[in-house]
């Protein structure tokens, strides 16, 4: 293959081969409000189906796995930050206790308040999904 063969297959596969934007950073608050977010709505969701004997365990799962998988955004985004900190957990811990009391008493303790957090986190958070039967 000659050197001018080669240069225009590395030139053809440089514009070919799509450019990888680097992700955006992740903030561990965000993902931490988020994910307490995930978690109050499948406790709500639980918690209406044991008192009309409805299953919306589907939903359940999916608000579940949007929670996980938030929780260990927030934890690796405070990793990232601090790598080698042991404190990461701890503030894990701490802001999530926060938050999660928060939402509650945003809402009163009454799950039937729930449109306060959707109004106020869904479009944030991705919510996308009714609640609606």
């Amino acid at each position: 293959m000659n050197p001018t063969n080669v240069l225009l297959l590395i030139v053809a596969c440089i514009c070919v081969l799509p450019c990888q934007a680097q992700p955006e950073a992740l903030n561990p608050d965000e993902e931490i409000l988020c994910g307490v977010f995930y978690r109050v709505m499948a406790g709500a969701l639980m918690s209406q189906d044991r008192a009309r004997g409805s299953d919306r365990s589907a939903l359940i799962e999916i608000y579940q796995q949007r929670m996980y998988q938030r929780m260990a955004n927030a934890k690796a985004a405070l990793a990232a930050e601090a790598p080698g900190e042991e404190d990461g957990p701890d503030y894990f811990d701490e802001q999530w206790r926060v938050v999660y009391g928060e939402m509650i008493g945003a809402i009163e303790r009454n799950y039937s308040r729930l449109y306060i957090l959707r109004n106020r986190y869904g479009e944030r958070c991705s919510l996308g999904l009714s609640l609606d039967e």
